[in-house]
């Protein structure tokens, strides 16, 4: 993350802040990093109409992968369709075989997904918290 971080904090060219936008935008979604991920998106946002069709079609990829893993499942599936569509006509073969087995995955998740209705488990709290949490209830009830 460091790393690509300094790479953007230099004046760099439009064209050479793509690929570490994109590296950052997919470490956001790994990390589970919502604002970086964000931020990612944004800036590549404003450029995606001057990337080259590879870099348009692994942006499409990673965006389509990191909104699946935030759970905006419909979203995310529509980006990794539209990476399909462009790598096709501009012969990107070994992205398209990597875009499709990430729709494939995508589509997985949503059919092994637990319906919302379904129950969940009440949370634990860790237990250095349990004592806090005990005297916190005491203090509620008068003792």
């Amino acid at each position: 993350k460091r790393a690509l971080l300094l790479v953007l904090e230099h004046d760099a060219p439009p064209e050479a802040r793509v690929r570490p936008l994109v590296e950052l935008m997919d470490l956001g979604a790994l990390m589970q990093d919502r604002l970086l991920f964000e931020r990612g998106r944004r800036e590549l946002d404003r450029h995606l109409d001057a990337l080259p069709p590879d870099e348009q079609v692994e942006y499409q990829m990673k965006l389509g992968r990191g909104l699946v893993g935030f759970d905006r499942q419909d979203e995310g599936e529509r980006h990794i369709e539209r990476a399909v569509a462009l790598a096709e006509p501009h012969g990107l073969g070994a992205r398209l075989f990597r875009a499709e087995a990430m729709l494939e995955e995508a589509r997985e998740r949503r059919d092994q997904a637990v319906p919302a209705t379904a129950a969940t488990p009440e949370a634990v709290p860790a237990p250095e918290l349990q004592s806090t949490i005990e005297s916190l209830e005491a203090l509620a009830l008068g003792g």
